[in-house]
């Protein structure tokens, strides 16, 4: 995991795609529900406990989650709110992305700078809400897990919540304005 800020994204990006995420979440229930769907196929789906049928506990958030590529998603399936956002926020990870995977080539000495590009073929957008829990304590927002893919780019709100696990402890990572997280995925470990 590593964070950075004074980067190339505008932080008016970061703001617009956090904003319109939160519209989202905040209609009414009747309006989100057009959305609610387990079926990825759609390109697009928004769901509760999204791993309700796998885990022995139920995870206590919202998630709506669209695949960006290799096939974009059919965007009358995302909430008109963040058609706009989640477009020009998707070009900006891939730029940002691109510029990362250069220099993570570089690191490990990669004979082409574009390597880990070539490897980076799919992005899928997920935007967790975690809405409130009367009992807290007895639940947990996202379990403890690792990424799968190559990278992960993240933005966090101001709600503290995302900790990554040093050693045998876990450490918080505070929410910076303008800040972009990343996590080296499984398989970039590999």
């Amino acid at each position: 995991f590593f964070q950075i800020i004074n980067h190339s994204v505008p932080v008016a990006s970061i703001k617009k795609i956090l904003g319109s995420i939160q519209e989202f979440y905040e209609l009414p229930e009747d309006a989100k529900m057009e959305y609610y769907t387990r079926d990825m196929s759609r390109g697009a789906a928004y769901s509760t406990n999204f791993d309700l049928y796998q885990s022995k506990a139920a995870s206590w958030r919202d998630t709506f989650q669209m695949g960006l590529a290799p096939n974009p998603p059919k965007w009358e399936n995302v909430p008109f709110s963040c058609r706009e956002a989640v477009a020009g926020w998707d070009k900006e990870v891939v730029k940002i992305s691109e510029e990362v995977l250069e220099i993570l080539s570089e690191g490990l000495g990669l004979d082409k700078k574009d390597k880990l590009k070539e490897l980076s073929d799919g992005r899928v957008m997920a935007a967790h809400y975690y809405p409130y829990c009367p009992q807290a304590e007895l639940t947990a927002g996202l379990t403890s897990h690792t990424d799968p893919g190559l990278l992960t780019v993240l933005v966090q709100n101001e709600v503290p919540g995302l900790q990554v696990k040093v050693g045998e402890d876990w450490v918080d990572v505070v929410p910076v304005d303008g800040a972009i997280v990343f996590n080296i995925g499984d398989n970039l470990q590999v």
